[in-house]
């Protein structure tokens, strides 16, 4: 071989060598982008998750670990106070007194850990039309979730009596102060 060939096989092994090492940073280019792509995309998700948590703490105080029916049926008797009732009673309900469609919903969510437990509160009052509808009003504004089952109203001596079934939930199981 003479020396004009060596050195036409030596700049084609240089310049195959640029162009392997040009392809190979092409490719880890392409994947340093991906790679980053998914970081910002991540990046996005941690913050939109940071800001739904604070939510989650709403979340804590609407279905309480707790049932926290003593707290609840002082914020009833405060309704009641603020909406000048005067003939105010909560009591509990039993299973028994529950319609039949209820027991078995119950029944369901008993054996199930972390299902919503169910408290079913019976409020009697009595008094004039808009002390009762505010009551209702000051009632929906209690800061947990609650469902009103049961509304009867009638008319007693020139007076209002409201008969009113309240399911509360939580998450968690009954409280000491019950």
């Amino acid at each position: 071989m003479t020396k004009y060939n060596k050195g036409i096989i030596q700049a084609v092994v240089i310049v195959l060598s640029l162009v392997l090492v040009l392809v190979y940073l092409y490719f880890r280019v392409g994947q340093i982008k991906s790679i980053n792509a998914e970081i910002t995309k991540v990046r996005s998700e941690k913050l939109s998750l940071q800001a739904v948590e604070p939510e989650s703490v709403d979340v804590e105080k609407i279905f309480p670990g707790k049932a926290g029916i003593a707290l609840f049926v002082e914020n009833l008797y405060e309704a009641a106070r603020m909406s000048g009732i005067k003939d105010h009673e909560v009591s509990t309900v039993k299973m028994g007194d529950m319609p039949a469609r209820r027991n078995l919903m119950k029944g369901k969510a008993a054996g199930n850990e972390k299902a919503l437990k169910t408290y079913s509160l019976k409020i009697s009052l009595q008094g004039n039309y808009r002390d009762t509808v505010e009551y209702i009003r000051e009632l929906q504004n209690i800061e947990r979730y609650k469902r009103i089952v049961e509304l009867v109203m009638k008319p007693v001596d020139m007076q209002l009596k409201t008969d009113i079934t309240v399911e509360i939930y939580s998450a968690g199981g009954q409280d000491a102060a019950q």
